[in-house]
């Protein structure tokens, strides 16, 4: 019962997030579809260089680039301003100003890369299982697994 009334709770908070957010669009004299209609879609291939990556999105998705995926994020659907987005995935259907459109938020934080020569050198010094056995006297198992 507790989560029924923090689902609704949710439902509500984000039927009035859209509503803020046709409010916001209304205001700078646009309509939704205005809106939508103003912002950069790319298709396929695309490059993020400040994530070190890119993606190559299929016919379903598309991709905006980091100032209009600030714009939907925070004057379309009133997010608090962020400037770790990037970018954002939307799928062509439903669309933005249409009812269940969704988006991924793409980001990136420079932590936890382990380049190959680290993560050789790595493996290369790790203790090999017999090694583990001599100095236990008993043979231990081993599982390394390396992000």
């Amino acid at each position: 019962m507790h989560h029924a009334r923090s689902l609704r709770g949710l439902l509500a908070a984000g039927l009035l997030a859209c509503a803020f957010a046709a409010a916001a669009a209304a205001d700078e004299g646009q309509t939704r579809a205005q809106f939508v209609a103003s912002l950069h879609f790319q298709d396929g291939h695309v490059e993020v260089p400040q994530a070190k990556a890119h993606f190559d999105l299929d016919r379903q998705f598309r991709y905006l680039g980091q100032a209009d995926a600030r714009r939907v994020l925070e004057s379309y659907w009133g997010n608090p301003p962020d400037a770790s987005v990037l970018g954002l995935i939307v799928p062509r259907q439903p669309a933005l100003d249409q009812a269940g459109s969704w988006a991924v938020v793409v980001t990136y934080a420079d932590d936890g890369y382990v380049s190959d020569e680290t993560a050789s050198s790595a493996i290369s010094a790790r203790p090999t299982p017999a090694a583990c056995s001599s100095r236990t006297g008993a043979t231990r198992r081993t599982r390394a697994s390396w992000a």
